[in-house]
C-alpha cells in the first residue's frame, strides 16, 4: 500500500487524458475513494462515473469535485502487474 500526501492508496494509475481537463495520474483508496493528478500537479478528488475494459485497454470517466469532467484512457504496459490487476477487478466487482 502507497501512502501519498496522507491519502493511502491502493492503487495508482498512469493514465493520458481523452478530455480537455487534464489528468496524468489518478489513484484510488480504501474505500472506492479516487483522486486525480490534475492541472499543475495537485491531486484532486473525484468520482468515477463509469467505465470499460478491452484487452490491455481501460477508460474511465470521472467527475472532478468542482464539476470538471474527465476521460482518460490507462494502458497496461504502463501500470505495474498488481494496479493492473487490482484496477480490472475493481471495475468488475458491482458498485453500490
Amino acid at each position: 500500500m502507497n501512502w501519498c500526501n496522507g491519502f493511502s492508496t491502493t492503487l495508482t494509475l498512469q493514465c493520458r487524458s481523452l478530455s480537455l481537463a487534464r489528468c496524468t495520474a489518478a489513484r484510488r483508496a480504501p474505500g472506492g475513494r479516487w483522486q486525480l493528478l490534475v492541472g499543475h500537479g495537485h491531486w484532486q478528488h473525484a468520482r468515477l462515473n463509469a467505465a470499460w475494459l478491452a484487452g490491455p485497454c481501460a477508460g474511465l470517466a470521472f467527475e472532478g469535485a468542482a464539476g470538471s469532467r474527465y476521460k482518460v484512457l490507462v494502458l497496461a504496459p504502463a501500470q505495474s502487474p498488481d494496479d493492473w490487476r487490482r484496477l480490472r477487478v475493481h471495475l468488475k466487482l458491482p458498485r453500490t
